[in-house]
C-alpha cells in the first residue's frame, strides 16, 4: 500500500457542499487511487520462461520452475515492492503444451484478462514458431484490449 498522509482526505472537506453521496463517491475513488495495486499478467507459450522471468524479476525463486514438465497449472500471483507502493504479477499457465490444456486456458485466460492492467506476452528468442502465440493473441487476448 502506498504511504498516503493522515490527514490526506481532510483536505478534501469542501466537498461536502456538493450533492449527497457525489463527495462520498470522490473520496472513495481517491482512496482507491492511493491503494490501487496494478496486476500484470505474464502469458505465453509452455516452456518459453514466465516463471523464470518472475524469478529474474523478484532476483530469487519465488515461482517454481522444471525444464522438462509444465509446472504451472493456475495463475500464481506475486506481490513486488516498488518505491513505497506495490505491483502484482501474475504468473499464468502457458499454452501449447495440448488441444485440451489449450481449451482450459483459453477459458482461463479470458476470465483473467479483464482484470489485469499490463499483459506481457513472453516468447522464447530461439523459437520461430509462433503459431500458437498468433492464434491465442488474436483469438483470446486482442478481444479483451480496450
Amino acid at each position: 500500500m502506498m504511504n498516503m498522509p493522515e490527514n490526506i482526505l481532510d483536505q478534501f472537506d469542501h466537498l461536502y457542499k456538493l450533492q449527497p453521496g457525489v463527495a462520498t463517491k470522490i473520496k472513495n475513488f481517491i482512496l482507491k487511487t492511493f491503494n490501487y495495486q496494478p496486476k500484470i499478467g505474464i502469458l505465453g507459450k509452455t516452456g518459453v520462461g514466465k516463471s523464470s522471468l518472475c524469478n529474474a524479476l523478484f532476483g530469487k525463486d519465488v515461482a517454481p520452475i522444471d525444464h522438462v514438465t509444465s509446472t504451472t497449472r493456475k495463475p500464481e500471483e506475486y506481490p513486488v515492492g516498488v518505491g513505497s507502493g506495490n505491483i502484482k504479477l501474475v504468473d499464468f499457465p502457458g499454452v501449447g503444451e495440448n488441444q485440451e490444456r489449450d481449451m482450459e486456458y483459453k477459458t482461463l485466460y479470458s476470465e483473467q484478462l479483464p482484470e489485469l492492467d499490463v499483459v506481457l506476452w513472453v516468447l522464447k528468442a530461439d523459437d520461430r514458431a509462433f503459431s500458437t502465440d498468433e492464434e491465442f493473441y488474436h483469438n483470446v487476448v486482442k478481444p479483451h484490449l480496450v
